[in-house]
């Protein structure tokens, strides 16, 4: 994952997700957070500008406690590359803009020894969901969820088809 940081900048967003703000109040636990995200080289979300190049994903639990800990911290998202499966819920952070070059990977939920339980299934998918806007929420649901291929979109789709803010 290649990130940079830059200038320092803040925002009033208090939270984007409260369906699942539980989740990342019990993944806060320090070294559950260290376990979980230790092995996907993710850094720690501070005020300031999150630029992502070429992201791949991860887990997804990770990523949603990142993401909670970037809406905390005011911290703003520029996706200017590669931004692939867990790295789409960035898309939840309030103010996150795509440059029109950009390309977005969304596919569905499985574990790293194949197809998840359908419970497992239904609640990591809720997740992924709720980090989405209309009407990528709905396509996922509906279709990208149930496929490991990466369903891709330019930045430029991301800014038509759901109002996702264009980076100055």
């Amino acid at each position: 994952m290649t990130v940079s940081k830059g200038d320092k900048a803040s925002s009033g967003a208090d939270g984007a997700c409260p369906r699942y703000a539980w989740l990342a109040r019990i993944l806060s636990a320090p070294l559950l957070v260290v376990w979980l995200i230790g092995p996907f080289g993710i850094e720690a979300a501070g005020a300031g500008t999150l630029t992502v190049r070429d992201d791949t994903g991860g887990s997804i639990l990770a990523r949603a406690v990142e993401v909670q800990g970037a809406i905390r911290s005011g911290e703003h998202i520029r996706i200017t590359g590669n931004c692939w499966s867990a790295c789409t819920m960035y898309l939840a952070v309030p103010g996150t803009c795509v440059t029109r070059g950009a390309r977005l990977g969304f596919h569905g939920p499985f574990g790293a020894s194949g197809e998840l339980e359908s419970g497992s299934f239904e609640l990591m998918s809720g997740l992924m969901a709720d980090h989405y806007p209309q009407p990528i929420r709905d396509l996922f649901l509906t279709q990208w969820r149930h496929s490991r291929r990466l369903t891709m979109l330019s930045g430029s789709e991301l800014i038509r088809i759901a109002g996702v803010p264009e980076c100055a």
